[in-house]
């Protein structure tokens, strides 16, 4: 899957030079500059072959190890993840909602963890 989305994302870069003609405001400074065309692929390469391989074989094995309810709650952290990246691509602290939002998440999630590690214990 990694290496499709990296191959999709190089792919992609026609498809920028035709959204631009036919809508003129999207930037495409990042072709003018070679050292940001190369930084742009070299980061799609990585993202999508180092990053997604090491995800998805870290995934493998907590699936094997961990009960379903609990592996269920690493994929919340995906969404944590992706807000926490995006913050710092904006150049952002979270704004109080935000910040809000995420305590709800890591609440439902160690409430869930801690219940399932209840009914773990009284079945043990």
């Amino acid at each position: 899957m990694g290496r499709l989305s990296a191959g999709l994302s190089v792919a992609a870069l026609p498809l920028l030079l035709l959204a631009h003609t036919v809508v003129p405001a999207v930037d495409l400074a990042v072709l003018d500059d070679a050292g940001l065309l190369l930084a742009l692929i070299a980061a799609s390469l990585f993202l999508g072959i180092i990053v997604s391989w090491m995800a998805t074989v870290l995934w493998n094995r907590v699936a094997r190890v961990l009960p379903i309810a609990m592996a269920g709650q690493l994929v919340v952290f995906e969404t944590l993840s992706s807000l926490f990246y995006a913050f710092i691509a904006d150049q952002r602290l979270p704004d109080p909602a935000e910040v809000a939002s995420a305590a709800l998440i890591l609440t439902g999630v160690i409430l869930s963890i801690r219940a399932t590690l209840r009914v773990a214990a009284s079945t043990a």
